[in-house]
């Protein structure tokens, strides 16, 4: 889009700073002019030399000499006055015309920066957001400015490649349970000589395809809707009982035994109970999933931390641990620390990472403590 020269800041700026220059400018050349006018219209002193030659005259004649000769300097001080008027008004043209030239050189300057900047968001496209605008002027609101722009440039080139990411990641993830059901079909459809049995596993297998189809896209919905979830008063001892109570059958099958530790008091935050209990049950269904038989989870909840009034969720697992060098990705999406296990436990690596948003979205954090060999804490942190 094309604007109107006349229309620009640049021009604004100039027909302003021309203005007020030029404004200065008269308001001296009035006051000079007052100035000089009362000074002209105090009568005239005589010199020395008229003084003594006209004084021997007779005093009649003395005074029509003296106000011939007053008239006389009136006039010469009238014509004077007239000449630094004409002369103090004709300089307010070469001033309006330096003024707009300076003001216009000066705006042009100071916008530059802002010229480089409306040229980059022209040109800006998700393969250059990192493509930073340099700025060696003042620190002064222009460079905020730009400064502000490149920052918001590499958020926006960081969330393009998680959203890049994301999609690859899901796009990949559904490959497998997919190919799982199409192969099974095929067998289905193709081979005429299955027997009963084979027929019915491979429809099985086609529905745990299914199955994990399902829960792959269940929690893909779980990350990007839980902005919308109710906020209400939360029992944090009334919602773990309720999480372990759904899990008591799967870790008796497992042979993993579950542990509450109450606090001593009611803990009552405000927060999304259905979101929370999400964030904790997967937790915990990892700390059974990858615990052995004989294992244990703890779930611990009390109040106040290291760092002020905050509530204290703590659950242990006796798994087999989390390497340290994979501790600072076990949240983000997609990520698996033993991806053959996990694979076949029908896990998609999403879990932690949707612990993590909901809790930060509450308001709290996340942090994770593990040894291998021995098992895995994970501390959740929300503000009361």
């Amino acid at each position: 889009m094309n604007i109107s020269f006349t229309r620009t800041i640049k021009f604004k700026l100039t027909l302003w700073y021309s203005l007020l220059v030029f404004l200065l400018g008269l308001v001296f050349v009035f006051a000079l002019n007052i100035y000089v006018a009362s000074q002209l219209q105090a009568d005239p002193i005589f010199n020395s030399d008229f003084v003594e030659r006209e004084a021997r005259r007779p005093s009649e004649r003395f005074q029509e000499l003296a106000e011939e000769e007053r008239e006389r300097i009136q006039e010469v001080r009238f014509n004077d006055l007239l000449t630094i008027r004409k002369a103090s008004l004709l300089a307010l043209i070469p001033l309006a015309l330096v003024s707009f030239g300076g003001g216009y050189i000066l705006s042009g300057s100071m916008l530059n920066p802002l010229g480089r900047l409306n040229k980059k968001i022209r040109k800006l496209q998700a393969d250059n957001l990192r493509d930073k605008i340099d700025h060696d002027g003042p620190d002064d609101e222009v460079g905020e400015l730009i400064t502000s722009f490149n920052d918001m440039s590499e958020r926006l080139h960081q969330a393009f490649e998680s959203q890049a990411r994301f999609v690859a990641d899901a796009s990949h993830e559904l490959k497998t349970p997919f190919a799982i059901i199409q192969t099974n079909l095929d067998t289905i459809l193709s081979d005429k000589k299955a027997s009963r049995e084979e027929l019915i596993k491979a429809i099985q297998n086609a529905l745990v395809g299914v199955e994990n189809v399902n829960k792959l896209v269940e929690d893909l919905l779980s990350l990007s809707l839980q902005e919308g979830a109710l906020i209400e008063n939360v029992d944090l001892n009334k919602l773990i009982s309720a999480v372990l109570a759904d899990f008591e059958q799967v870790a008796e099958k497992k042979g993993v035994k579950l542990q509450f530790i109450r606090s001593k008091g009611k803990i009552v935050i405000n927060g999304s109970e259905f979101s929370l209990s999400r964030a904790i049950s997967n937790v915990v269904d990892n700390g059974i999933k990858y615990s052995k038989k004989g294992g244990s989870v703890s779930v611990g909840v009390s109040k106040g931390s290291d760092r002020g009034s905050e509530v204290l969720i703590s659950i242990v697992d006796t798994g087999p641990g989390i390497p340290a060098k994979d501790l600072s990705k076990i949240f983000d999406r997609f990520y698996r620390v033993d991806k053959a296990r996990t694979r076949k436990e029908g896990g998609f690596g999403l879990g932690l990472s949707l612990v993590k948003k909901i809790i930060e979205e509450h308001g709290g954090r996340v942090e994770v403590q593990s040894e291998v060999g021995k098992g895995t804490e994970f501390k959740v942190y929300l503000p009361t």
